[in-house]
């Protein structure tokens, strides 16, 4: 059986903005989440995301391993919120695109 509620934690791979929105709709749901950042991710980034009181965690190489570190922790507690695709995973990048689009509509208007 899947996790829900408070057992639910929130996966995401990211460099940057990403991860900070799945970070702060975590703590807006009242889940945990793991963020996890390539190596020389810039400190700040890293902050902002921390602020949001989930973990980051750091990995060797650049975003690619990022992600799958990330795909790494699926399971029935652990649900990866990514931006990327890859084979058996579309659905949840195609929402996280559509909303992109839709925030960069809302803001020009």
């Amino acid at each position: 059986m899947a996790a829900h509620g408070p057992d639910l934690t929130l996966v995401a791979a990211t460099d940057g903005n990403h991860g900070r929105a799945v970070a702060r709709m975590a703590k807006l749901l009242g889940l945990g989440a793991i963020i996890v950042v390539p190596a020389g991710t810039v400190a700040s980034r890293i902050e902002a995301i921390t602020g949001e009181g989930v973990e980051v965690r750091i990995v060797s190489g650049g975003y690619d391993q990022a992600i799958a570190a990330s795909a790494a922790l699926s399971d029935n507690k652990h649900v990866v919120i990514s931006d990327t695709s890859w084979e058996g995973y579309t659905d949840t990048p195609s929402w996280v695109i559509d909303g992109y689009h839709l925030w960069r509509e809302c803001t020009v208007l």
